[in-house]
């Protein structure tokens, strides 16, 4: 699921993969449609766009009972990226519980947020509280213990200067991964949430087993 404001551009590269749900009448946006292109673009327009996920059925949404959603048997919503975020306030709020609540509660769920493209600010709170440049991730939700943030890095693997490295308000990991990200972290994002759902799949056909719990998939990240 791609989670935006804005809806995905129903085109050629989604066809018969695209639900869209609970978005106002404003159209696709260039956000939410770029990060659907790096999660699951099928490379119908340009075969160099195709991303891992190519196959993935995608909901673009901009709110959605996640519970209901993932009880539901014709959605069964699995993962959900959302790639924005707020400023560079650092702790555990009450959305940051209702995030671990959700991930414990359903099994094979998982939230994938990107860490933000604010590397240079100053945190406000936590142990890094006043610090530039250091456990700055955009948003309290962002430092929640059971989902996956990811930053990103150029091709040879160093960090962008503008990009939000963490650690958490506490001095946890975070974020957990990093991935090619020279477009943002904003697309750095669903292209982990792709390979998330890459993994799922090939969980299931190669053990058999009906599916993946996100208590072994994001150790496997």
């Amino acid at each position: 699921m791609v989670k935006e404001g804005d809806a995905v551009n129903d085109n050629i590269d989604f066809a018969g993969r695209l639900d869209i749900r609970n978005l106002g009448p404003e159209g696709p946006g260039s956000h939410a449609t770029g990060c659907a292109n790096r999660l699951g673009h099928a490379g119908n327009t340009d075969p160099s766009l195709r991303s891992n996920a190519w196959g993935a059925r995608i909901i673009s949404t901009g709110g959605l009972d996640y519970y209901s959603a993932y009880a539901d048997a014709a959605t069964q919503l699995r993962i959900v990226n959302m790639s924005y975020g707020w400023g560079t306030d650092a702790g555990y709020n009450g959305e940051s519980v209702s995030h671990d609540r959700t991930i414990r509660q359903l099994p094979e769920f998982m939230l994938v947020y990107s860490s933000g493209n604010s590397g240079g600010n100053v945190t406000n709170g936590g142990k890094y509280n006043g610090i530039a440049g250091w456990g700055n991730l955009t948003g309290h939700p962002k430092h929640a213990k059971n989902l996956l943030v990811v930053s990103g890095t150029n091709y040879e693997d160093v960090f962008y200067d503008w990009t939000c490295k963490g650690p958490a308000f506490d001095g946890r990991v975070k974020p957990e991964l990093s991935i090619e990200g020279s477009e943002g972290t904003s697309f750095a994002a669903p292209k982990v949430a792709g390979m998330l759902a890459i993994l799922y799949e090939a969980y299931k056909g190669e053990t058999g087993a009906a599916s993946l719990k996100s208590s072994s998939s994001k150790p496997s990240c």
